[in-house]
């Protein structure tokens, strides 16, 4: 369980800046909806441009837009960000980012899942779910878990969906991070980057 635990504060790291008390369970949030994948793309993304991240260490590939930038931090794990520079807000842009490690002992993606809800509801005081589906990614089972929280470090409520995949003992955090009244804005594109993350 080490290196689940590891893992775990990578995505700390990844959400720097956020509260800490207990709920005793997930608290339901109302009037914002959670992000749905399907097959139908729209016409604006036929014309967009993307690049292909490819990390042969933690065996996985990805696409994002040909105009955001790309940055990569970690050693025992990898944190990898993307993020669009056309939008800031109090300090950070919408970004989207990923945080890939080991799991020691086998675990479900269920009990993962609900496992990082728990450490999340730790995190973050005024931590509101908003929903959890389950899908699948080429080809790998994966849950997403999509919830508002406000940040320490700059005080600003962000909107956050978290993507899990499990593959054998790799484990992966696909994170899309913005503000409540921007999070539909951006999840078009956001769809595209998650759909095409692919582990290899």
């Amino acid at each position: 369980m080490k290196r689940l635990t590891v893992l775990a504060l990578l995505l700390t790291f990844l959400l720097i800046g956020a509260g800490c008390t207990t709920p005793s369970s997930p608290r339901s949030g109302q009037g914002t909806p959670k992000p749905t994948f399907s097959n139908d793309e729209p016409d604006d993304l036929a014309s967009q441009q993307f690049t292909v991240y490819q990390n042969s260490a933690y065996h996985f590939r990805m696409e994002y837009p040909a105009d955001w930038t790309f940055s990569e931090m970690g050693a025992s794990n990898i944190a990898v960000f993307f993020s669009d520079p056309s939008v800031a807000v109090k300090g950070f842009g919408d970004n989207v980012n990923v945080a890939a490690g080991t799991v020691e002992s086998p675990v479900t993606l269920e009990e993962y899942t609900q496992a990082e809800i728990r450490r999340l509801e730790d995190r973050y005081a005024d931590f509101s779910l908003l929903g959890t589906e389950s899908t699948v990614i080429n080809g790998v089972p994966a849950m997403m878990v999509t919830y508002t929280a406000t940040t320490v470090s700059d005080n600003t409520k962000a909107q956050i969906l978290h993507v899990f995949l499990l593959k054998g003992s790799a484990a992966y955090i696909v994170t899309y991070k913005s503000t409540p009244d921007r999070f539909n804005d951006g999840i078009v594109t956001v769809r595209q980057v998650i759909q095409s993350f692919e582990i290899t």
